[in-house]
């Protein structure tokens, strides 16, 4: 699969998926615009850019809808077109304080687990959830990618051809404890992509996403205790995490010519998760 010619922007990129993204699509010869809030790993993530490829970073707060048109902009500005966009940026939990009681609430199931035995009271998860934390994880999952579609939306108008693909979780469709938030953003952003490929197909733009299951990345082993990830494995056919070159393989290809009668689909590169419940 070649992207020679072909603008890609990418959020999320100074690590995991977002990261292996950049890199797999410099590799198949893409322009890469690599965006996060993390100037030090975007700094990294192009280091590990082929040795010649054309690149550049851009620090950006995806939940900031000025800052997003204004970046996107730019990138035509200079590089003349936008070809590309993959929308992979996300945080595991929304303040520290979520964080502790998630962790705190985790480590009582646990001991239940250790200790073969039923919690000593029901996880407290759903109803500690603050407006603050809520708003924040649809701010940078959900409204993140749609600010990033929209200001990308007239470029591609203009080229009457672009490749847009989302990022959304397998937390989408299986619920998981703990991630309320999480899941109803991840699951809106399964619809966005189903309603924007509805509509902007007949401009010759597709539009698709993918579900990963559990990655092997810094978000996934900051937001899930080992006894946790050692469950999810026990249930997950392939019984590994992926590595996010293996999600990055399927948005390389949902971009590329390869995936051109794909849009509004969801690829669910999960390792048989949802078989294995």
């Amino acid at each position: 699969m070649t992207l020679e010619g072909r603008v890609a922007f990418i959020t999320g990129a100074a690590s995991g998926i977002g990261r292996a993204t950049a890199v797999l699509m410099a590799e198949a010869g893409a322009t890469i615009v690599a965006t996060d809030v993390n100037d030090k790993g975007l700094e990294e993530t192009l280091s590990l850019l082929p040795k010649g490829s054309k690149s550049e970073k851009i620090v950006l707060d995806v939940s900031d809808s000025a800052a997003v048109n204004a970046v996107v902009v730019s990138v035509e500005e200079r590089h003349g077109r936008l070809d590309i966009m993959a929308n992979v940026a996300g945080i595991a939990f929304a303040s520290a304080e979520e964080k502790r009681k998630v962790h705190e609430e985790m480590a009582l199931i646990a001991q239940s687990l250790r200790e073969r035995r039923p919690p000593r009271r029901p996880p407290e998860f759903f109803h500690h959830l603050t407006d603050d934390d809520f708003k924040r994880m649809l701010k940078v999952h959900l409204y993140g990618t749609f600010y990033c579609m929209r200001a990308a939306i007239p470029i591609m108008t203009r080229q009457s051809k672009g490749a847009i693909v989302n990022c959304s979780s397998a937390a989408a469709f299986l619920a998981p404890m703990s991630e309320a938030h999480y899941t109803a953003a991840k699951a809106a952003i399964v619809a966005l992509t189903r309603n924007a490929a509805t509509e902007l197909g007949p401009r010759g733009i597709r539009v698709n996403a993918v579900a990963p299951g559990a990655i092997d990345t810094p978000m996934v082993r900051d937001g899930l205790m080992p006894e946790f990830l050692d469950m999810l494995m026990q249930t997950t056919p392939l019984q590994r995490m992926a590595d996010p070159r293996e999600v990055a393989e399927a948005i390389l290809f949902l971009a590329s010519d390869a995936g051109s009668y794909f849009t509004g689909q969801t690829l669910e590169p999960n390792g048989g998760i949802h078989s294995g419940l």
